[in-house]
């Protein structure tokens, strides 16, 4: 071999050794890149999983005569859930016995309820326990579950992996046993089914049930209130008077139509009963009375709209701010006209308060005890934080004609967007 070829053979060897180098910084490169840009997997323990149940009551809250807990949805994996059916295995388990629900009121704990029934009424779950107060500063704290072969929010993970979270339990040794389901019984229940206080319950009217939104949560959460702290109450009793005035102004447009045809219509009943007398009379023309003794005639009303009586007014601070004075109140109005008008009307109405401090309208719902079964009457249970972000919802009860839902509605702006409902109920 020429000594000659030595120099271009080093050279290609050098260049060799260059682009491997190059080749293996830019593999490292790219490594470093995804490891950085490749999000990280979230634990069990990071995810969001929260029962929300609405507990009814009859009588006194310090000693009720009978109380069921109806579950709405279980929120997990960024889904709503139906509380009924998840993981119904055979028992649903936002009933199951031992979990324990934080009562509130516009995100203020008001106490526990601890379950220890559940049952099936008209094919739907509901649970039954008693009404405790608060246990601890902070409810939401985690409680160990006792030892059960059933998962709570999935399987047992293995030991080398975060345990799953469970429901917020109140461990209890002497919790009877979960007997095995028996069809043949008009309700099935585990544990000791409330019977007499569940036909107490049934045979009650809605108006004389009391409403609560109950929690049961994995993890440890700071209570925050979602009621609006208004500086001055004169002002509340001012935004209260012009929500009033707009729900009074829908219903007059409502029945502008109807008002408008009953007039016509006894109008022309009114001349239709005149009896016509075509025989022409003499009659001697009467002496004019005085202006002081002329009596003045009843004028008709102007407005023959039935008057609204307000039923309930509530504002809250949906979304979470550092300074409360920078929260815009959301404002909800109920009412109904008094008992002796017939059809009874309902109207209820949601409106946020604008840069002026005036009440602008974003919702409304309107209809009357004739409609029930086409548009359903929607009260107010109260606001809920159900996903646990920072961004509270509206539970209103639907309620229909022999069977009723309840539905979590979303407040962006000035939009009202449905989030969840439930099935419908039969009790």
């Amino acid at each position: 071999m020429s000594h000659r070829k030595w120099p271009w053979i080093a050279c290609g060897i050098a260049c060799a050794l260059f682009l491997g180098m190059v080749c293996l910084l830019s593999a490292q490169a790219i490594d470093s890149v995804q490891t950085q840009t490749t999000p990280k997997k979230k634990t069990p323990l990071d995810l969001v999983l929260r029962s929300i149940a609405v507990l009814e009551w009859t009588g006194p809250a310090e000693k009720p005569t009978s109380s069921l807990l109806i579950p709405v949805t279980v929120y997990t994996d960024d889904r709503y859930m139906d509380g009924g059916d998840y993981l119904a295995e055979p028992v649903p388990l936002a009933v199951e016995n031992g979990t324990q629900y934080v009562l509130e009121k516009s995100g203020v704990p008001q106490g526990d309820y601890d379950l220890n029934a559940a049952g099936k009424l008209r094919g739907n779950w509901f649970g039954s326990g008693t009404w405790e107060p608060l246990h601890a500063k902070n409810p939401y704290a985690l409680v160990a579950a006792s030892d059960s072969d059933r998962p709570h929010f999935g399987a047992d993970s293995p030991s080398d992996e975060p345990p799953l979270p469970k429901l917020h339990r109140r461990p209890s040794p002497n919790a009877p046993k979960t007997p095995p389901p028996d069809p043949n019984r008009p309700i099935m229940a585990y544990g000791k089914p409330p019977q007499k206080s569940l036909a107490d319950f049934t045979q009650t009217t809605s108006i004389a049930r009391h409403q609560m939104i109950a929690i049961s949560d994995a993890v440890t959460r700071d209570v925050h209130p979602l009621a609006y702290a208004w500086s001055d109450p004169t002002k509340k009793e001012a935004m209260e008077q012009k929500v009033q005035a707009i729900a009074e102004k829908i219903l007059q447009q409502a029945l502008q139509p109807k008002l408008a045809t009953d007039a016509s219509i006894t109008a022309q009943a009114a001349a239709s009963d005149q009896p016509k007398d075509t025989t022409p009379h003499l009659v001697r023309r009467p002496k004019p009375k005085p202006a002081a003794q002329v009596a003045k005639q009843p004028t008709a009303p102007a407005n023959s709209t039935p008057q609204l009586v307000p039923v309930d007014f509530r504002c809250f601070a949906l979304a979470y701010e550092k300074n409360p004075s920078q929260a815009t109140p959301t404002c909800v109005w109920s009412g109904e006209t008094a008992p002796q008008v017939t059809p009874k009307h309902y109207v209820t109405v949601i409106t946020q308060q604008d840069i002026y401090g005036a009440p602008q309208l974003i919702s409304q719902a309107e209809t009357d005890a004739t409609q029930l079964a086409t548009h359903p009457s929607v009260r107010l249970v109260d606001a809920v934080d159900a996903a646990a972000n920072h961004q509270a919802e509206l539970m209103f009860e639907i309620d229909e004609a022999g069977s009723r839902q309840f539905g979590l509605y979303k407040v962006n702006g000035s939009k009202v967007k449905l989030a969840y409902v439930t099935k419908k109920l039969a009790f």
